[in-house]
């Protein structure tokens, strides 16, 4: 007597009847159609099996990203501060979460996003622009954190962005503050020449330090959008470009060709990543 498994065993044990049964109804036909139906038998059994596995890697799968869900879940709500807490519990991105935290609100896991790190800084992008991870606030774009912590997020509102940063929420950076000019201009300067030297690593890094302080600043996101696109990370290159593209009234420390040839940019990589 053979002794089959439950789970997998029972369903190949079940093919193998399939196939048993293919085999007696072809055995009672013509040669010739015997033949026939006996191919025709085991094909039928083959997509039964194939299909049986396919079905087991989906369940597989989703037990696995249930299980990942959970931990991120867990791990997002323990210690945490009471607001940030409810925060997550209502599905709704909190300034100050941490990034267990942002997956947790978002309902989503690490793969949905993709990740890019500096030393300092973590930006966190929508890995899909058709389909992009979601809070109750609408579709985020992009989630930039400091320190580990949420300073800024991004929202796409159809052919638009929000940006969200503080206590404060607008459509798109604004012209800086009095001072704002000179330190963003030191701070290209520097990353400038990081770049030069070939250290674009750093560049970005320096930049992305800025950003975290500065998030609705247009010629720190110009910058950022450059070295982004030329290092092909064209997601995240696309997001800051619209960001520039979108400044009210322009930037006073912007080029005046900026504008034009971020929107230049935009209408190529929006082929790319759409």
């Amino acid at each position: 007597m053979v002794h089959v498994r439950r789970g997998k065993g029972r369903s190949f044990a079940h093919a193998l009847i399939v196939i048993a049964i293919a085999g007696r109804i072809a055995g009672c036909a013509p040669l010739s159609d015997r033949a026939r139906n006996g191919t025709s038998g085991v094909a039928q059994a083959r997509a039964g099996i194939d299909a049986l596995a396919a079905s087991a890697t989906i369940a597989a799968e989703r037990s696995r990203s249930s299980a990942v869900m959970d931990s991120l879940y867990t791990a997002a709500s323990s210690n945490c501060e009471p607001a940030v807490c409810a925060a997550v519990a209502r599905g709704e991105l909190l300034l100050g979460m941490g990034e267990a935290q942002v997956y947790a609100a978002t309902r989503s896991l690490p793969a949905a996003w993709s990740v890019r790190a500096s030393r300092t800084t973590e930006s966190l992008v929508a890995s899909s622009a058709a389909s992009p991870p979601r809070d109750t606030r609408g579709a985020v774009a992009l989630v930039l954190l400091s320190d580990g912590r949420v300073a800024a997020v991004l929202y796409r509102e159809g052919a638009r962005l929000r940006l969200v940063v503080g206590d404060r929420a607008g459509e798109a950076p604004a012209v800086g503050a009095v001072g704002a000019v000179g330190a963003v201009g030191a701070v290209v300067a520097e990353a400038d020449a990081m770049a030069a030297r070939g250290d674009t690593l750093a560049a970005m890094d320096r930049l992305d330090q800025f950003i975290a302080r500065r998030p609705a600043n247009a010629l720190a996101h110009w910058r950022l959008a450059r070295l982004l696109d030329a290092r092909r990370q064209v997601g995240e290159a696309l997001l800051h470009y619209e960001l520039v593209a979108q400044s009210v009234g322009g930037d006073a420390s912007l080029a005046p060709d900026s504008l034009a040839l971020a929107r230049a940019r935009i209408a190529v990589l929006e082929r790319v990543v759409r």
